[in-house]
């Protein structure tokens, strides 16, 4: 017994410590983000929120911008696995599509992130390394998840994967889409793709 007590009493290490406080530095910066907006947090403020000083901060990240990043980073890593998960699950290309719409609904719910995401490119410009990496981090996205998307059409789909992507994407994330009730994103979806699946599907088999 006094064993176990002293193991999970046990003291973490230099590296656990450090990846502890960058998670709460993280979880606290995602609040604060879509609370406040990219311009209205401020370093001093996530950090006193998260328990640290704002120099336990720039230990961990270069500023505000690169911590941005680290957060949207997540943000769209979680989307993209939710969504790769559809096409692993469902059983028709059609009930893809269904899915795809839900799941597109849910995410558009919470419309913070595509505001934020449009204000941080307009404050880091467009020459700016950070949006150079924002760029390429919503490429990958839309890649991955065009890559589950076009071995359901023919090869004459003048389309590819990334153009496939990139429609589910900016559907989801259309920064007004959340202004009105109907028709939602899950709708649009569904209208863009069941479209294209009815004129260049690839014929499932029986």
């Amino acid at each position: 017994m006094i064993a176990l007590v002293r193991q999970n009493c046990r003291r973490m290490t230099r590296t656990e410590s450090r990846a502890a406080t960058r998670r709460q530095i993280l979880d606290t910066a995602q609040r604060a983000f879509a609370r406040e907006g990219f311009g209205g947090a401020t370093i001093g403020a996530i950090a006193t929120e998260a328990g640290f000083t704002k120099g336990a901060i720039y230990s961990n990240f270069e500023g505000k911008e690169q911590l941005f990043l680290e957060v949207m980073k997540e943000y769209q890593e979680q989307s993209r696995i939710s969504a790769i998960a559809i096409f692993e699950s469902a059983p028709s290309k059609f009930e893809i599509v269904e899915r795809l719409g839900r799941w597109a609904d849910v995410l558009a719910q919470d419309g913070a992130w595509s505001f934020l995401a449009l204000e941080y490119a307009r404050h880091v410009g467009t020459d700016s390394s950070f949006r150079i990496v924002q760029s390429d981090m919503m490429r990958e996205n839309w890649l991955v998840i065009g890559s589950k998307l076009r071995p359901m059409f023919r090869d004459d789909l003048p389309a590819d994967a990334e153009m496939l992507g990139t429609l589910v994407f900016e559907l989801t994330h259309a920064p007004l889409s959340g202004l009105t009730a109907s028709p939602t994103v899950g709708d649009l979806i569904r209208l863009t793709f069941n479209g294209l699946l009815a004129a260049y599907g690839v014929a499932e088999s029986i």
